[in-house]
């Protein structure tokens, strides 16, 4: 074999896992004694064995970990002991924390009564799995014993092209809906394109917008990295489910001045067997704002009367520091997210929304707003956690009451925009800030809108209000 051949195979090789040893944990179970507290590290300091525990009480203890980072794991290996019978288990659980949701990833079944050993090692296989908090919950145990939590994966470098930042754009005039196998995975991607915007829909991962990039600056607005997330992720928080699992049908349209995407998908268990989701999204010719028309069907074999709690989770952001705008009662409240310095706190709410608008704006002053039915409008949300390069932007629906056989029906809208670092109202398509001029002696001048680069029409200020619930 010629040896310049295997040098380059050993190069191209993927790195090995190593063992992270920097992350952290936290727990509100106590500890049985002071003797068994941790006095720090002892859970990864390499030594396992019933002489070397951490030993807390409660029915369900949960270890919440921060990895410092944004990891792709491998392994994962918890060292469990039982110093008498008092010790049992009825199952492990593992979580993950995407996008500031948590889901599960494993269950290991437990034990209780005499066992053959007292000695356990659960092993999890990770592989695959992106993540930078996990959550161990172990259900029912009275008296939890560990010595060592190993985990073993790769950090993952800063991703800064987005998604299918090698698709080049098609230079058009009039809007384009079509079908291309981008990533060759074997499912389709719909790709919905004009001169000024391109977005990107994965029906094989919820139907999500996985890119929305601005022309010709080709400047990416969509952040989320990860499989089944994005922009209009579809989710409900009451009942709690998402569709990023789901396949969505889909349907293209076209004509002269439009053209659209059209993707649907149905629930799994229970009313969500009953309940179709299902959104249009349009792009016309000489605007780059896109229209999102939602329908939320209670099918009526249902038979029953059902209320839903609809909730949008988008990732968006620029690949540098963002800021994310608000509108509230106490005024538009601003959340700027520098990947290198995280805000210390995670989650942010946002209770008493006075619009029915939210943008996020990047360093450059490029950014998307998003206009949302105001008179469903809940809350907004925004999750900034360790190791994210943007923040999620979410909005909820406040709990609608649909009939069977009945409908809800609502618009939003996106309006990607430029030269705009602050964002104070939008309007239609027209995205502004409002700035005081201050002249030579400190005084004020009146303030003046300052529209971004979006096209204004009449009529447009109906984008963002509800339709009547069927």
């Amino acid at each position: 074999m010629n040896p310049w051949l295997l040098a380059l195979v050993c190069l191209a090789a993927p790195a090995a896992p190593q063992k992270l040893d920097s992350w952290t944990y936290q727990t509100a179970a106590r500890p049985l004694a002071d003797q068994y507290a941790d006095p720090g590290g002892r859970l990864q300091d390499g030594e396992t064995g019933r002489g070397k525990t951490v030993i807390w009480q409660g029915g369900t203890i949960t270890l919440e970990l921060d990895l410092k980072g944004l990891y792709q794991l491998s392994t994962l290996k918890i060292h469990q002991h039982r110093h008498n019978l008092n010790y049992k288990l009825e199952h492990l659980t593992v979580l993950v924390q995407r996008g500031g949701d948590w889901s599960e990833l494993a269950r290991v079944a437990g034990f209780i009564g005499p066992t053959p050993t007292m000695d356990f090692v659960h092993e999890i296989d990770l592989t695959g799995v992106e993540a930078d908090r996990l959550r161990l919950r172990f259900a029912g145990v009275g008296v939890l014993s560990l010595s060592e939590i190993e985990l073993q994966g790769q950090r993952v470098a800063a991703a800064t092209g987005g998604a299918y930042a090698e698709l080049p754009f098609k230079p058009l005039m009039a809007p384009e809906a079509r079908q291309e196998d981008v990533d060759h995975d074997g499912q389709p991607e719909l790709i919905l394109e004009n001169a000024h915007v391109r977005l990107v829909f994965a029906p094989a991962q919820g139907g999500v917008c996985r890119s929305l990039r601005l022309k010709p600056s080709g400047t990416e607005l969509v952040s989320g990295r990860r499989t089944g997330y994005g922009l209009l992720r579809d989710q409900f928080w009451q009942p709690k489910y998402n569709f990023a699992d789901r396949f969505y049908f889909h349907r293209l349209e076209q004509s002269p001045g439009s053209a659209s995407v059209e993707l649907w998908a149905s629930g799994v268990g229970g009313m969500m067997s009953f309940t179709e989701i299902r959104k249009k999204i349009t792009l016309e010719r000489d605007s780059g704002r896109a229209r999102v028309h939602y329908t939320i069907t209670n099918d009526p074999s249902s038979q029953t009367d059902y209320e839903y709690g609809f909730w949008s989770h988008n990732w968006l952001g620029t690949p540098a520091t963002n800021r994310y705008f608000f509108p509230t009662v106490d005024g538009v409240q601003t959340l700027a997210v520098d990947p290198a310095q995280p805000p210390k706190e995670a989650d942010h709410w946002y209770r008493e929304p006075a619009r029915g608008w939210t943008a996020v704006a990047g360093a450059t002053g490029e950014g998307l707003a998003m206009l949302v039915p105001y008179r469903y409008l809940n809350l907004f949300y925004a999750w900034a956690g360790t190791g994210a390069l943007a923040a999620t932007h979410e909005w909820r629906l406040n709990l609608l009451p649909i009939k069977s056989g009945g409908k809800l029906e609502f618009e939003v809208a996106l309006v990607p925009f430029s030269g705009l670092p602050t964002v104070t109202g939008v309007v239609g398509t027209v995205v502004g800030s409002l700035e005081a001029q201050a002249d030579g002696d400190g005084g004020g001048e009146p303030l003046d809108l300052a529209p971004g680069q979006a096209d204004a029409r009449a009529g447009d200020e109906q984008a963002g209000q509800g339709d009547a619930v069927a």
